[in-house]
């Protein structure tokens, strides 16, 4: 079995990693905890990545939540439950959503939806119940899926007219 890296080769490895991506500090913490330091050495290195702004959860979170619209396809709720289990603080998830660009999320929206619907019939009342599940399973809130579940509907029935 190896050494346990030292406090300060953690430090600069975490550092790099920081330096090509964003982090959250409960990763990071689970990492220092993995590499077999004490907890004391984590609050140690956990100072110095926030003293030289390599770890910023405000930062980490406004990244997360926008890469996750753009390249998942995730919703508002599922993006508020991901981040919360990450432990970021209410304010800094509340921030994050809230830089979402509309037009981006929409984007979003739309091409779950026009992925699922492809499956689907929409006149069946049991494919309609299978698009909404979906998209709430995606972390689109109701109001969208039923607003956006409305319009492919009203489209579906003008088409086969």
């Amino acid at each position: 079995m190896k050494n346990p890296p030292t406090i300060e080769s953690m430090r600069l490895r975490l550092a790099g990693l920081c330096s090509r991506s964003e982090q959250c500090e409960s990763d990071l913490r689970a990492k220092i905890l993995r590499a077999r330091l004490p907890a004391e050495a984590a609050d140690d290195i956990i100072t110095f990545l926030k003293e030289g702004r390599f770890l910023d959860n405000s930062r980490f979170a406004r990244s997360y939540a926008l890469d996750k619209v753009r390249f998942a396809g995730w919703g508002v709720n599922k993006i508020r439950a991901a981040l919360a289990m990450k432990r970021i603080p209410q304010s800094d998830i509340a921030a994050a959503l809230e830089a979402i660009p509309k037009a981006e999320y929409m984007e979003a929206v739309k091409k779950v939806a026009a992925a699922k619907v492809r499956s689907l019939d929409l006149r069946l009342q049991a494919d309609r119940a299978a698009f909404c599940r979906h998209m709430l399973s995606r972390g689109f809130e109701t109001p969208v899926v039923m607003k956006t579940l409305d319009y492919l509907v009203k489209k579906t029935d003008s088409d086969s007219e």
